[in-house]
């Protein structure tokens, strides 16, 4: 389809439906002319609301409906004495076969089908729904999470956020998050179980990525060490929960903590052995 501008399509059927209603008025006698009028209107509607198949074929149905009730009321005017059989005398008037009585219903269903078109071309540009929305089909729940990256991608994203930290003038948490009491045949489990929760706790800009085989490594851009403490020690205790292991966290900043990121992981896994032995819950040692 003409890529036509959409005030083109809306201003060509406005015009349509008002040279269209003027016609019906100066084609037929009054009631025709208001019903021909009202029809025009309702058929535009219709183009731009409905599917197109359904407008076009209601749009159709109209249009031969209309078109038989104007021949016949054609008819009877030119054949009064007709009207005296019903129906039958109207179906063999020879007024029927007069090409003047055809042209009403001609042009009535002509402005129809006309309106209807143009409605739903005006609908194609128009962003109209036609129609309800469709119901989404109902299917499993997914959450969409950010992968956990490899541990050589990790470091290079806190070697990367630390350098731009330095050039911003701002600060950069990292959080070292391990999970006490797994062995190896249920590790991945566990491991999955916690991923889900930290994932769900961070923001887009933050990344966790792996570290020690039980270990997490999660880096904040522009947090401070305050809101990471009070944000790590919930963080343990609904992973904690989560997994029905302790689960202990070591945090550290830039540049309070350190100023490269040796410093401040060697600070991590300093914290994380010294003080983070579990208790409750889980813990959170900085």
């Amino acid at each position: 389809m003409s890529k036509v501008p959409l005030l083109t399509r809306v201003m060509v059927l406005a015009g349509w439906v008002g040279a269209g209603s003027a016609l019906a008025v100066m084609v037929f006698d009054a009631p025709e002319g208001t019903a021909a009028c009202l029809l025009v209107g309702a058929s535009a509607l219709l183009g731009l609301r409905a599917h197109p198949a359904v407008a076009w074929w209601a749009g159709l149905l109209v249009a031969a409906l209309f078109s038989g009730v104007a021949l016949l009321l054609a008819v009877s005017r030119a054949d009064p004495a007709a009207r005296l059989d019903g129906l039958t005398g109207l179906l063999f008037s020879p007024a029927l076969r007069q090409p003047g009585a055809w042209l009403p219903g001609a042009a009535g269903a002509a402005l129809v089908l006309g309106s209807t078109t143009l409605g739903t071309w005006a609908a194609s540009g128009l962003d109209v729904p036609a129609g309800p929305p469709e119901r989404p089909v109902p299917g499993p729940s997914v959450q969409v999470a950010p992968l956990v990256r490899p541990r050589a991608a990790g470091l290079r994203c806190l070697e990367g956020e630390i350098s731009r930290a330095a050039a911003e003038m701002r600060c950069v948490s990292v959080a070292l998050l391990m999970v006490d009491g797994t062995d190896q045949a249920e590790r991945g489990r566990v491991m999955r179980m916690l991923d889900e929760t930290v994932v769900h706790s961070l923001m887009p800009s933050d990344a966790v990525s792996e570290y020690g085989p039980a270990e997490r490594l999660v880096v904040l851009p522009g947090v401070s060490s305050p809101a990471l403490r009070a944000g790590a020690t919930q963080l343990c205790i609904a992973a904690a929960e989560r997994v029905g292991r302790p689960v202990r966290a070591a945090l550290a900043t830039f540049p309070t903590d350190g100023a490269t990121p040796r410093c401040l992981l060697d600070r991590l896994e300093r914290a994380i052995d010294v003080h983070g032995e579990p208790g409750g819950n889980g813990t959170a040692a900085g």
